[in-house]
């Protein structure tokens, strides 16, 4: 091999390309070589899965370390599962070397682990819990193990940079390099990446210039995708009889139906009738679902080679899969393809599938959560579907990179489910929100728009985790030593000294901590039980999610982010509810049944919707362009909710009267609409919500516009909204925390006051339009 980076390279790794047979390197290793072995900078390498990232990485690590052999290299994943497959890569790229890789996850045995701490060199991979247990439990011996770290590489940048885990790392790096007395390079590793310049940031926020950007050069990929839209089967009964359920072309017809005014009305379609204004079909048999329509075409078209198939939540895919057995029976089909794999399975079953995709040529379909979202490697997956929206479009592309990685097409199936419509549907029904949504992610994925993210957040609960943290590394520190370690030189700098005494305060009164005479700060009983526990090493709670029951019955559940307020109704397990009462301390939604219809919310999916995405749904809406990846039915359906939109005003003004209420369809994401809600709230103004809409008690569009206006003048600030939220924990010590400094947290993270307030402006404008 004759390019210069190769010669870069020392003896040894030069002879492993030898062994492995390369005959060249890619653009993006070459520049990595170029970059950690002729200057002293950091790298972000970003190319798609299978980009060759990791080699880019480490080939110029492992000749630093092929040389100096007592020097470390840290490899921080977020997935045990990619330590794993990682692992087996270097150590074939290692082979020859000498140079000892080593794992340090749950699941690796207490002897690899001995290991590695009695005599550090090579490579450790290791996720950022497991980091957090060298803190714990060998706080005393960080120095010897870690004092010749040269660099860290964090794999999958982009799931760490906004979440909890992420300000977890950066503290622990922080942490690492004062204890240890260490100064290692950075090295991210990721597939997606919204805007490169954050990701700079949080590698080296004091330097974000010495973060080099290492991309792989434009290369076209053959994209091929497809979008199936289904209508649902209410479970919702009238009287004894099951609602019709409608095909699509079906569905087309209703909203031509609709004449004029009928449009502003809570339920636009009211007055068709139960027929709709379609005619009677012979006979209406309901034992089939949307589910059903998805598993007859996932049969299709899944049952050759490896594949991908993902959802929401892990009650769609397990009925999936039940289906899919069934027609593997029925059908005495010769090989059953299909498997699920999520977090509630057992590891071995998980890791079996994982074998399975990987070793094997038996054709494979793995109905997966995100488990299988992130990059290990599971070889050629010809077809990667997607059942429901997709959260983000960033999750969409990483999830479309997972397949064509050799060349070959990349391919993804959408699968969409809205409800049919019915006598008392919703203008925000007959919008198929659903089907919008995914639309909406689709195009901006091909645009290569995807979601920044969000950088500013306090991470307060993290915060406490890494208080109690340092406090058990060392036994004991002042005050102002750890306020200085944590937050002016660590990553909680927006945190200031009269803040950080106020969380010490609400501590030391739950017992947390406590001050000797001496004034250092200790941890108390509770703290000492709290770092005790099995879960600790994790700054995130694994699931914080409220119970729903009425009486004595568990009707479900559903993430704290998505609890609604009291009086608001919704639908969950097919039926109605309305909210009776919220009980944060013991988790749980109290509910009544209720004949009240509002649509369904985003419950049991959890996160927040870009205001992006809202845009594109809106424009969407107002036009004309035929998206070609989708099938006619999602074409029929699109037509219908765009002739709904333009004649009631939804997609143009995004005001439209009804008499007694004004929907308004602010368009906007997630945060947003939520400041909205509680700016509603504070106003003491009586509304019900949706998805897509505000319903405010207002009978008229002047009425409505007085209340928009007395919004565009009110003087609420941001922690009186989160005041008036009704969960207000949300992490794993946000509990621990003084309720008026979890008000300034939610204030800071969860609230958005100019993004409502440019709403509300465009509100009062369009409604001053309208009144003429």
């Amino acid at each position: 091999m004759a390019e210069p980076a190769f010669h870069l390279l020392s003896p040894g790794v030069q002879q492993a390309i030898h062994r492995l047979r390369w005959t060249s390197l890619r653009p993006i290793q070459t520049t990595a070589i170029h970059t950690l072995l002729e200057s002293e900078d950091d790298a972000i390498v970003t190319a798609p899965t299978a980009g060759g990232k990791t080699e880019a990485a480490f080939l110029p690590i492992l000749s630093r370390l092929d040389e100096q052999r007592s020097r470390v290299a840290i490899y921080v994943s977020p997935l045990k599962a990619l330590i794993n497959d990682q692992w087996r890569r270097l150590d074939a790229l290692c082979a020859d070397l000498e140079i000892p890789i080593r794992r340090w996850h749950g699941d690796v045995s207490v002897t690899e682990k001995k290991a590695f701490r009695e005599h550090p060199s090579g490579v450790v991979l290791i996720t950022p819990e497991s980091l957090e247990s060298n803190f714990v439990n060998y706080g005393r011996a960080l120095p010897r193990i870690y004092a010749q770290t040269a660099f860290i590489v964090i794999d999958e940048l982009h799931v760490f940079i906004d979440g909890v885990r992420g300000m977890h790392l950066r503290s622990l790096i922080a942490r690492l390099c004062a204890s240890a007395g260490c100064s290692p390079r950075l090295v991210g590793l990721s597939a997606t990446l919204g805007e490169p310049t954050l990701a700079q940031q949080f590698l080296r926020p004091d330097a974000p210039e010495r973060v080099r950007l290492i991309a792989e050069a434009g290369r076209s990929r053959d994209i091929r995708l497809g979008l199936r839209a289904y209508l649902e089967r209410p479970r919702l009964q009238e009287g004894a009889k099951l609602v019709r359920r409608l095909t699509p072309a079906e569905a087309g017809v209703v909203a031509p139906n609709v004449i004029g005014q009928a449009w502003q009305s809570a339920t636009p379609i009211a007055d068709l009738g139960p027929s709709l204004g379609l005619p009677p079909r012979e006979a209406d048999t309901l034992p089939r679902d949307a589910i059903d329509d998805i598993a007859d075409d996932v049969a299709a078209h899944f049952q050759d080679g490896k594949n991908l198939l993902f959802g929401n939540s892990r009650r769609t895919l397990e009925e999936l899969a039940d289906l899919l057995h069934a027609k593997a029976r029925a059908g005495q089909w010769r090989h059953d393809p299909f498997h699920v794999h999520h977090g509630s399975l057992a590891r071995s079953v998980r890791e079996e599938v994982e074998a399975t995709l990987r070793e094997t040529a038996v054709p494979t379909t793995a109905l997966c959560t995100s488990t299988l979202e992130l990059g290990i490697d599971l070889g050629d997956v010809r077809t990667v579907g997607q059942i429901d929206p997709p959260w983000s479009v960033a999750a969409a592309m990483q999830r479309l990179g997972r397949s064509g990685r050799r060349g070959d097409a990349a391919r993804m199936r959408f699968y969409v489910r809205d409800e049919t419509p019915r006598v008392d549907s919703s203008l925000t029904d007959l919008l198929y929100p659903r089907l919008l949504r995914t639309l909406a992610v689709v195009r901006l994925m091909l645009a290569r728009w995807v979601e920044a993210p969000a950088t500013e957040r306090l991470h307060l609960s993290t915060l406490v985790h890494q208080i109690m943290s340092v406090l058990r590394q060392t036994g004991g520190v002042p005050a102002d030593a750890l306020f200085d370690q944590l937050c002016r030189r660590g990553p909680f700098r927006r945190v200031n000294q009269p803040l950080f005494v106020r969380i010490l305060r609400g501590l030391a009164a739950h017992a947390v901590i406590e001050q000797v005479p001496s004034g250092e700060i200790i941890l108390a009983l509770h703290g000492e039980r709290l770092t005790a526990e099995h879960d600790f090493y994790a700054a995130f709670a694994s699931n914080e999610v409220f119970t729903v029951r009425h009486g004595d019955e568990t009707v479900g559940e559903m993430p704290a982010d998505t609890v609604p307020p009291e009086t608001q109704c919704f639908i969950l397990n097919g039926r109605r509810w309305r909210v009776d009462q919220v009980s944060p301390a013991e988790k749980t939604v109290w509910v009544a049944p209720t004949t009240e219809r509002v649509p369904p919310l985003f419950v049991g999916e959890g996160g927040e919707i870009d205001s992006r995405i809202f845009a594109e749904m809106r424009s969407l809406l107002n036009s004309d362009e035929l998206p070609r990846f989708a099938d006619t039915a999602a074409l029929q359906l699109l037509a219908a909710a765009r002739r709904a939109a333009r004649a009631s005003g939804a997609s143009n003004s995004g005001i439209v009267p009804t008499g007694k209420v004004v929907l308004w369809y602010p368009w906007v994401g997630t945060k947003t609409f939520r400041t909205l809600r509680l700016l509603l709230e504070c106003a003491g103004h009586d509304y019900h919500y949706d998805e897509l809409c505000l319903a405010i008690a207002a009978p008229s569009v002047s009425s409505f516009r007085e209340i928009i206006v007395g919004l565009s003048q009110a003087h609420f600030s941001a922690v009186e909204l989160a005041a008036r939220m009704e969960v207000k924990s949300f992490d794993k010590y946000d509990e621990l925390l003084p309720p008026d400094v979890v008000d300034e947290m939610n204030a800071s993270d969860r609230i958005d006051l100019p993004g409502a307030f440019a709403a509300i402006n465009h509100a009062v404008r369009t409604s001053a339009e309208l009144w003429r």
